[in-house]
């Protein structure tokens, strides 16, 4: 499978066009683009930390062998969150610290718990303050913090390009880590903590709303590409043998869409993830996801959920690379050898809402490469477009590395752009068939 093919090559773009039909309506379906995904990272205490607050009671909890305290671990962390003054007038807190227990031994462990969660005893009020020093300087925790500061400090357009300055040492980290030099296991543990950010960011925009009929899903033109490329099943499969999709998105609504919505074909539909998806370590079971179901994340408001959500991000979070590290192992080399044939071997290209970064289209997909500008020498004999790409609101940076790449001028007619989304440039500018 390396001639001939029919690729596909989708950016953040594309799925940031999911939307619902009715454009009055308010409510966002859309996955986050990268600079959506840098705006949450950056806000610490509304975005980030309501994920963390019961992992670190919890933490302290077992750390001083109090486990049946965890009962209250809920209502504390509603508290710190949410936040009321006047925390000991709450009625639990009075049951959990009752008057009639001072002097035993139990109610010094209470006690003990409070302090070390970051209560002074002393007095009537709370300040939660207190105990987001305390979850912003613990160990398990403080690489969140430290990552929310540093992309606040320096506010990139993109978190992965953000993680990546910081592999290739691009970003001095000194206010941080407290070291002149950028340490390695410092940057990793940084690099890993924007990446658990990521997953859990995405699971928690992940809608299945994105699949009703009552919205505007660019995916449904894929999947009537797949069903209408052959007369049969049979013709079908063997047309997808030349069919590739390569997604730079980590997020797992592709994977989920392909398996619920063309489930007959999901084995014979090849897909590349340059940078790994949230869907490569889960599990697939009946109808969803066995580690975490498609769109559970979403809306949650009880802490404990929050927190076993977020633990479960990072386990999927894990083989997730940024662009600093795709030539660390022979898998990835070998990984990359294999997108640059086939970019090389393709016939028809089809980029959507990708950005032409310059380190995908020269490192990645070999399009400096001679192979390719081989095939842009076959590309110019042709009279009908055989590329096509989205260029929403006409960027002219996105027009002027499609042209440098593919060493196209105006007067060529073998490609063909749209400065509509996704969606309707599938359905009004390209005739995308595989």
């Amino acid at each position: 499978m390396t001639q001939d093919l029919t690729v596909l090559v989708i950016g953040a773009g594309a799925n940031a066009d999911f939307r619902l039909k009715k454009r009055d309506e308010k409510e966002l379906i859309a996955m986050p683009t990268g600079e959506q995904l840098v705006e949450k990272i950056a806000d610490w205490e509304k975005e980030v930390l309501p994920n963390l607050v019961y992992g670190y009671l919890l933490d302290k909890a077992q750390e001083l062998k109090f486990t049946d305290f965890i009962s209250v671990l809920e209502n504390v962390s509603h508290f710190l969150i949410k936040g009321e003054i006047q925390w000991r007038s709450n009625h639990w807190v009075k049951q959990f610290l009752p008057e009639n227990d001072k002097g035993t031994g139990s109610y010094q462990q209470k006690k003990k718990f409070l302090v070390e969660i970051g209560w002074n005893i002393e007095v009537s009020t709370f300040n939660k303050n207190w105990t987001y020093n305390k979850i912003e300087d613990s160990e398990n925790f403080s690489w969140y913090h430290k990552i929310s500061d540093i992309v606040k400090h320096y506010q990139p357009f993109s978190i992965d390009e953000m993680l990546d300055s910081i592999k290739i040492g691009k970003v001095n980290l000194s206010k941080w880590t407290g070291k002149t030099e950028n340490d390695k296991n410092e940057k990793e543990k940084l690099i890993q903590a924007g990446k658990d950010l990521i997953a859990l960011f995405l699971l928690r925009s992940e809608d299945k709303k994105v699949f009703d009929y009552d919205t505007i899903c660019w995916y449904r033109h894929l999947r009537n590409a797949v069903i209408t490329c052959g007369k049969n099943k049979e013709e079908v499969e063997e047309k997808l043998k030349n069919f590739v999709i390569i997604s730079f998105n980590y997020d797992r609504s592709l994977d989920y869409f392909l398996r619920t919505r063309v489930g007959e074909f999901y084995e014979k539909i090849k897909v590349i993830y340059p940078y790994g998806s949230l869907s490569e370590k889960e599990i697939w079971k009946s109808e969803n996801y066995e580690k975490i179901g498609y769109g559970a994340a979403k809306n949650q408001t009880n802490f404990e959920t929050k927190w076993e959500n977020f633990e479960k991000a990072k386990m999927l979070a894990q083989d997730l690379k940024v662009i600093g590290e795709l030539e660390e192992s022979a898998k990835e080399i070998i990984g990359i050898r294999d997108i640059k044939k086939v970019m090389a071997g393709s016939k028809k290209l089809y980029f959507l809402g990708f950005a032409f970064h310059e380190a995908n289209c020269r490192d990645l997909m070999g399009m400096e490469d001679r192979e390719f500008k081989k095939l842009c020498n076959e590309l110019r004999s042709k009279t009908n477009p055989q590329v096509f790409f989205t260029n929403f609101g006409e960027s002219m940076k996105i027009k002027k590395l499609f042209d440098f790449f593919f060493q196209y001028h105006d007067s060529q007619s073998f490609a063909q752009s749209s400065k509509k989304g996704t969606y309707d440039a599938l359905s009004q500018d390209f005739d995308f068939k595989i």
